[in-house]
């Protein structure tokens, strides 16, 4: 089992190359490999992706497919058009925790990102300081 360090290095640099991707050349499918790679992290990526997630770059492919994991759900996959890598961490958080807060999955004003990070952040500031 890889240790936290590894975990943060590794969702890094997964991070870096979905925002790095070519624009107009990368590849829908190279892209959602990039974010299916850090959704099989699991929880255990969440708070690096939290303290990575103000990332304002756009995304170089404006979209997301993620897996319906509520009992409920009528359709086995969601799909979403993010704008901005922001948009898209929220959404990989939303899959890999199961909690939200505030959906900008499909690209959201400046507030609304904001709003999110702030509230992302909280949480897990929260989460951690319960734990201890």
């Amino acid at each position: 089992m890889s240790g936290p360090a590894s975990i943060r290095s590794d969702v890094q640099q997964i991070v870096e190359q979905i925002a790095t991707l070519p624009p107009g050349r990368a590849s829908r499918d190279e892209q959602q490999a990039l974010f299916d790679r850090l959704i099989a992290i699991g929880p255990e990526a969440a708070p690096t992706l939290v303290a990575l997630m103000d990332d304002r770059r756009p995304l170089p492919w404006p979209a997301i497919s993620l897996e319906s994991l509520a009992p409920d759900a009528f359709e086995g996959i969601r799909h979403y058009g993010p704008k901005q890598v922001v948009d898209a961490l929220a959404a990989v958080l939303n899959q890999i925790t199961g909690e939200h807060f505030g959906f900008i999955y499909n690209g959201a004003t400046e507030a609304e990102r904001t709003a999110s990070v702030a509230a992302w952040r909280e949480h897990f500031r929260m989460s951690a300081s319960t734990s201890r």
